[in-house]
This record gives structure tokens, C-alpha cells and sequence, in this order.
């Protein structure tokens, strides 16, 4: 009954290995009935071989000795279900003697559910001890890194009593070791002032539950010696959320700080160096060119008086040489603008057109005595109006076409810009000037943009200059948010281009409008040209008029087309435009020819001249040639003209180009402030050649007083001058006028050329500026458009 009613596995075996009893739990555990295996072995049914083998040996040892391997003793073995299924079993074998003879007593209990749960035990008490190892190893690298950094580590409880320091603050503190802070608050360690102010931020973060960070804290130790701290205080929480203290961090910055009273000491130092270098330009400035005013002022109006071609000769010489005298002074004042961060940009609403082309006329005529053709192409679809810093544009194109000027003995220059990308409010800008020049090698194209750099820079060097010409655009278009880069081949010329992104005008203009194509529509006009760029850039400009161009490569060939089309049922050309001089027959003889032919006796006929030849009036009049434009030609000047030929043919006259408006024949009254005898010479020369009244005054309280005692149509007035300055004496002036209707135009005469000058000027009160040193024509010009003459109307070649 006990072997029945036991929950354990009960199996009896024979000597011989042979199962003789079965109980129920068996049945149930093994998944046999007992007559299934009543008689027959384990290791056939449920047990591995190797066990039941082990089993018999130990039967057999037994018999033979009262003792075996296996009997007594609990052993785990893996068992069989009669499906196949495998579990481990706890399993101990009793010897007994039933009826007087032996027997063998299994005892088998299924233990993988215990198995697991041992397992499963062992695997959570190594994983704990893994975990405890873990913390260690933490707490040991945590206890490290506290020790050896060279910060202040720390830890406090909700009272303020420190409950965890490194050793680096131990150590700080003068104690011997971390005992002597446990327990302890700011006050037993620290000054009362210090211990309450450290106590005061600890209460607000236990409070708020707001983090410290990098707080930087000001300590003055007892040798009086200032000590600056950066220090991070964080709530610490438990797990639970709530705040149980605190911990910080801090760190000695006393050396940062000191060195950054240090940089700013250097920075306040380097600004006033920066300051004093600016001055020092500007200064250069003054002194340089108030001489140079003298030198070409003089050597202009000696030129204007020698009659000697051997003297005209060394003249002529002397100014192109204080010309470029001057272009080296303006490169290096430059250079030493951007050096010390002064150059700037200044975008304003400009005529893009106007800027590129005047640029281009400045050298004109250099290119003309060269024999070299300059042509300016500006694409059609080019905004008129865009907004950007003119002045730096005008100065890399004209720094660009100089030096092409300069490596370039025969052939052209051509500028020509495109648009590359254009939007509502941006024009993306594409500007190319090409040459014909001596070309830069491709290892030395991207150095030529460095400082005081040339293509040749051997001692056997041709060419002159700084070598700053470069960089300067360089420096300028990199400021303004382009790119400017060169393609060049030895022996073939150079390609120096640059692009820029300029803004498009918030409001339209009427600048921005193209021309009209007014009663020119239709004209068919002949371009006799021997340069095809030349022919190719003038024929657009009349196609954008909506003109019929046809271009003509030699003076006979333009002939020959004139002949033809008699011959054909095709009107006569409306306009004929030709080059002054060609190889074959020149323009007079060409216009000669074409006066003959029936229908061109009064065509009107445009003189496409070089910018270094005077014209002849006297041809002029003989051929009934009544216009002429200067090469390259400006589209504005084309336009001009075309306006003027529509008045001509409507029976009305209208200047035609400013060659050809003769100058104002107004004298004026006019009042010369300058403290230089030279300079008092030239300005006063200048102006008397064309027949005003000069007074001249040394200085401005003379000026002033001057002033007050005479009705002056015009005063100019240099900036520095002793006892009183032109801004002061402006000033005064201004202010004497108040009493009148009368407002006198004042003009800046400085040798100062830096940026902000003529804003300077324009806010004490004069009305325009220009740059020492004076050229006459741009004075001219000034007083032509400021006192513009009453036969200004009339138009006549003489």
C-alpha cells in the first residue's frame, strides 16, 4: 500500500536487472503500464545504456561483496518517457530481500521542475554577484576619478552637512583627510561671509529643485591672494523622487580668468594698435597724395602751355609715371585697409551697366595708345538697377583690366558679363576680362592672387607693380559673397572672371526700364568695323533698339554692300556707323565714297573713334559728319546718340554726347581754402584757365571771414588746414547762411581717401568731394554740371 500511494517513482528489480514491480507512480511518470515492463531491463526502457550498465555493475558488486557504486547514494541521471521526452531524474537504489531473495528498490523522482528552479536560483545569485562586482568596480573607478581629478567633488544632505568630498578638495581644505568634512557645513569650513553665501545657494536649488550651473564664484583667501571657481550643483534624488541633497562639482579657474583679463587687455591693446594703424593710413593718405596734387597738377598745366614736342614729350611722361606712382600708393593704402579689418562694403542701389562701363573708359585711352581694342560686353538681360557696393565693383573691374593692360602688347580686351542665375530678388553676375596677353602658367594661377605676388617674379621681370592688384579683388569680392578665380594658357591670353550675387531693388526705378525703341525701329543701320567683337557688341545693341544691323568687315566691304543693294529693291541704310581709322581707307575716305552714291548724300553718318585720337572737326564738317562715339561704346552714350540723330531728323537739335557739349561758359566766383602754396597754385591755375575769379585763403577762420565779406558761387575747401579745419569753417558757414536765402556750394578738397570720408564730408555740411589729387577734368566736370552753361542746348561740332 505505501508503494502504491507513493508520489515517487518505486521500482523493483531482480539480480539480473529485470524490472518485478512497477508502482503506479511510475506508470504516471514514465507513461507505461506496469505489464508493459514487467521483465524486461531500464536501459531497454527509460534509463541511458550507460546508466543501466553502471546499474549492473553495481548489482553484480554487490552479490560478490555487500557493497556498490550506486547503491545508497542519490544520483542524477537523464530518463525516458515512453514518448520520447527527456527529463532528469533524482534517483537512489536500495538492496532488499524480499521472500528470501534480493532484490534491487529504485527510488525515482522527477526533478527539472526543482532543476530549473535551482538554475534559475544559481543563475539570479551569479547575476547578483556580477551585479555586486559591478558596483564595485564602479564605485572603486567613481572613488578614483573623485581623487584624481583636479576638481572639487562634493556631497550634502538636506541640512547642508557635507556627506561625501574628494580628495582634491580635502586636500584644498588643508585637512588630512576626508573624516575631517563628513558631518561638517560650510560654516565649521569656511569665511561667514562665503559660508553664507554658499548656504544661500544651496537653499534656493533644495527649494526650486532648479540646477547651478557653471556659476562662477569669486573667493578671496586669507592672503588676499583672488581665486575664481566655476562651479554645477544638482539636486540629488532618491528613488522615489524626492530631494535628499545635493552634489557639486567645481572647478579653479583662476588661470582662465586671468587670462582672459589678460586678452582683453591684448584685444583693448591691438584695438588701439588697429586704431593707431588707421590713423597712420590716413595719415599716409594725406601726406602722400597732397604732394602728388602738386606734381601732376602742375605737370597738366605746364602741358597745357608747352608748345615743344620734346617738352611735351618729358611732360607727358611725368604724368603717366606720378599716375602710376599713384596707383601703387592707392594698392598698398588698400592692402593695409584689409589688413587691419577696415575695409568694408557698402551695398546701395546702383546702375550695373554705368558701373562696368565706366570702369572700362578709365582706361580707354592707355588701351589706345597701345593699339589695343577694348570692348565692353554687357548681356541684354542684365538688371539695369542692382544693389550692391559700386564702388568696390568699379574698382576690381578697373584692378582687372589694368593688369590685363599691362601684360597685354597686341590684340583686345574684351569684358563681358552674363547672368548666370536670376530670381525675384537676386541676379547672379558672371563678369569676364579676357586678354590677348603674355597668359600665366597653370602652377603659378592660383599664387597670383596672393599677397605682393606677380607671374614673374624673377629678378629679369618685365613688368612693374606691388602685386597686390589681385588680392585686392580677391579680398573685395570675397567680402561681397562671390568667387573669383582665372583660366589662363601661356602665349594665349588670360581669362580673369568673377561672379556675384547682387540683390534686385525693392521698388522699380525708372532707371530699370529699358529704352524706348522711339523712331529708330526698323532703321537698318551698316556697321563698317574691323574688329568683329567690336561689330558683333554694336549690332546688339542696335538689335536691342530693334534696328537691322548688318556688319561690314573692311571699308570696301561696306562699299561694296552700299553699290549692291542699288541694284537690288532694298531701301538705302538708314545709318551708317564707321570706324575711324582701317587699314584700307580710312572712315573720311570711305564716307567720301558714299556721298557719291545716289541716295547717301545726307545719310547720317556715326564716327566710331579710338579713345586716345582727337578727332578731326574740320573733316568733320567737310564730310557732313555731325556724330562720333568714342570706343568701346557705352550703351547709354549709343542710346544717346540714337536720341539725338531722331531729334536731328524731327528738325530739333539735342546734345549729343558730352564730347561734343561745349563747356560751361559761365565764370564764377569762386573761393579756393587750401593751407599749401602748391596746391593754392594749381587749384587757382585750373580754375583761371577757364576764366573764373579765384580768391584763395590759407586757412578756414580766412575762409570764414572771407565768406562774410563776399558773395561766392563756389568754395572749395580742403579738410585739414591749421586754426580751423574745413569741417569747422563748413560748419560756420552754414550757419551764417541761415540769415539769407543764399545757399553756396561747398566742395571737399582732401587728401584723405578713406572710407567714410565722404560721408564725413556730406554730414558737417558740404555738398560734394572730391580726391586729391586733383584731376582737372573732374573738376570741369563739377563745375559743368553744377553751373551748367545757357547755351548748354545747343550743339555744334565747333
Amino acid at each position: 500500500a505505501i508503494v502504491n500511494a507513493s508520489m515517487d517513482c518505486i521500482i523493483t528489480m531482480n539480480p539480473e536487472g529485470q524490472i518485478v514491480q512497477f508502482n503506479p507512480a511510475a506508470e504516471r511518470t514514465f507513461g507505461y503500464r506496469d505489464r508493459e515492463v514487467i521483465g524486461k531491463e531500464m536501459g531497454d526502457l527509460f534509463v541511458a545504456p550507460e546508466v543501466h550498465e553502471r546499474q549492473k555493475r553495481s548489482f553484480q558488486l554487490y552479490q560478490a561483496t555487500g557493497g556498490g557504486s550506486m547503491l545508497g547514494t542519490r544520483v542524477e541521471v537523464p530518463a525516458y518517457r515512453k514518448d520520447g521526452t527527456q527529463f532528469i531524474a533524482e534517483m537512489a537504489t536500495q538492496p532488499l530481500t524480499l521472500e528470501g531473495e534480493l532484490v534491487f528498490t529504485i527510488f525515482l523522482r522527477d526533478i527539472t521542475e526543482r532543476r530549473a528552479a535551482d538554475d534559475a536560483l544559481q543563475q539570479e545569485v551569479e547575476q547578483r554577484r556580477q551585479v555586486e562586482e559591478a558596483l564595485r568596480r564602479e564605485r572603486d573607478l567613481l572613488r578614483t576619478l573623485m581623487d584624481n581629478l583636479p576638481v572639487f567633488i562634493f556631497a550634502k544632505d538636506l541640512g547642508g552637512k557635507f556627506t561625501m568630498a574628494n580628495a582634491e578638495l580635502v586636500q584644498a581644505l588643508g585637512l588630512p583627510d576626508v573624516s575631517g568634512m563628513l558631518g561638517k557645513t560650510d560654516a565649521d569650513l569656511f569665511p561667514t561671509d562665503l559660508a553664507e553665501r554658499f548656504r544661500a545657494d544651496d537653499e534656493q536649488l533644495l527649494r526650486t529643485g532648479r540646477p547651478l550651473i557653471n556659476r562662477e564664484e569669486r573667493i578671496v583667501d586669507s592672503g588676499g591672494q583672488e581665486q575664481w571657481f566655476l562651479t554645477t550643483k544638482v539636486p540629488l534624488r532618491d528613488g522615489e523622487g524626492n530631494i535628499e541633497g545635493l552634489v557639486g562639482i567645481s572647478r579653479d579657474i583662476t588661470h582662465l580668468k586671468r587670462a582672459e583679463i589678460e586678452l582683453e587687455q591684448a584685444k583693448a591693446a591691438a584695438e588701439a594698435a588697429n586704431q593707431a594703424k588707421s590713423a597712420f593710413v590716413a595719415n599716409m593718405s594725406h601726406e602722400i597724395r597732397t604732394p602728388m596734387n602738386g606734381v601732376i597738377g602742375m605737370t597738366e598745366l605746364a602741358l597745357g602751355l608747352a608748345t615743344d614736342p620734346e617738352q611735351r614729350m618729358y611732360l607727358k611722361t611725368l604724368v603717366s609715371s606720378s599716375e602710376a606712382l599713384l596707383a601703387v600708393i592707392n594698392d598698398i593704402l588698400d592692402f593695409s585697409k584689409i589688413e587691419a579689418g577696415k575695409l568694408t562694403v557698402d551695398p546701395i542701389a546702383f546702375n550695373f551697366q554705368d558701373c562696368v562701363e565706366g570702369a572700362v573708359e578709365a582706361i580707354a585711352v592707355q588701351a589706345g595708345r597701345k593699339n589695343l581694342e577694348l570692348i565692353c560686353d554687357i548681356a541684354a538681360d542684365t538688371p539695369p538697377v542692382l544693389v550692391g557696393d559700386a564702388v568696390r565693383i568699379r574698382q576690381v573691374v578697373l584692378n582687372l583690366l589694368s593688369n590685363a593692360l599691362k601684360f597685354t602688347e597686341s590684340g583686345e580686351i574684351v569684358v563681358k558679363t552674363s547672368v548666370e542665375n536670376q530670381g525675384e530678388s537676386f541676379t547672379r553676375i558672371h563678369v569676364c576680362v579676357t586678354d590677348t596677353g603674355i597668359g600665366i602658367p597653370k602652377a603659378r594661377q592660383e599664387a597670383v592672387f596672393s599677397a605682393f605676388v606677380q607671374a614673374d617674379n624673377s629678378t629679369t621681370r618685365r613688368y612693374g607693380g606691388t602685386g597686390l592688384g589681385l588680392t585686392i579683388c580677391r579680398k573685395l569680392i570675397e567680402m561681397m559673397g562671390g568667387r573669383i578665380w582665372v583660366e589662363s594658357e601661356p602665349g594665349k591670353g588670360s581669362c580673369f572672371q568673377f561672379t556675384l550675387c547682387l540683390a534686385r531693388p525693392k521698388e522699380a526705378t525708372l532707371d530699370m526700364q529699358p529704352p524706348e525703341s522711339g523712331g529708330v525701329a526698323g532703321w537698318s543701320v551698316l556697321i563698317v568695323e574691323t574688329n568683329p567683337t567690336v561689330a558683333a557688341v554694336i549690332a546688339e545693341m542696335a538689335r536691342q533698339r530693334q534696328m537691322r544691323p548688318v556688319v561690314a568687315s573692311s571699308a570696301m566691304a561696306g562699299l561694296g554692300l552700299v553699290k549692291q543693294m542699288r541694284t537690288e529693291p532694298e531701301p538705302p541704310f538708314d545709318l551708317v556707323m564707321v570706324e575711324e581709322r582701317m587699314p584700307e581707307m580710312n572712315a573720311f575716305g570711305l564716307v567720301q565714297a558714299l556721298r557719291l552714291v545716289p541716295g547717301y548724300e545726307k545719310t547720317p553718318v556715326v564716327l566710331l573713334s579710338t579713345p586716345d585720337h582727337q578727332v578731326d572737326l574740320r573733316r568733320c564738317r567737310e564730310f557732313a559728319i555731325e556724330h562720333f562715339l568714342k570706343k568701346p561704346v557705352r550703351r547709354t552714350r549709343f542710346n544717346e546718340c540714337l536720341r539725338a540723330l531722331c531729334d536731328q531728323k524731327a528738325g530739333t537739335r539735342s546734345p549729343l554726347i558730352p564730347e561734343l557739349v561745349s563747356t560751361s561758359s559761365r565764370r564764377l566766383h569762386i573761393l579756393v581754402a587750401e593751407d599749401m602754396p602748391v596746391n593754392q597754385t594749381v587749384t587757382s591755375k585750373m580754375l583761371e584757365n577757364r576764366g573764373h575769379k579765384v580768391d584763395v585763403a590759407g586757412d578756414g577762420v580766412s575762409a570764414v571771414a572771407m565768406y562774410s565779406k563776399n558773395k561766392y558761387d563756389l568754395i572749395l575747401m580742403d579738410v585739414q588746414m591749421p586754426r580751423m579745419d574745413g569741417y569747422e569753417a563748413t560748419r560756420r558757414i552754414r550757419s551764417l547762411e541761415i540769415k539769407t536765402d543764399h545757399h553756396t556750394l561747398i566742395v571737399a578738397l582732401t587728401a584723405h581717401a578713406m572710407k567714410g570720408d565722404a560721408d564725413q564730408c556730406r554730414v558737417n555740411g558740404m555738398d560734394a568731394y572730391l580726391c586729391k589729387p586733383l584731376r582737372s577734368q573732374e573738376l570741369y566736370t563739377l563745375i559743368e554740371q553744377r553751373f551748367p552753361s545757357p547755351e548748354a542746348g545747343d550743339f555744334a561740332l565747333t
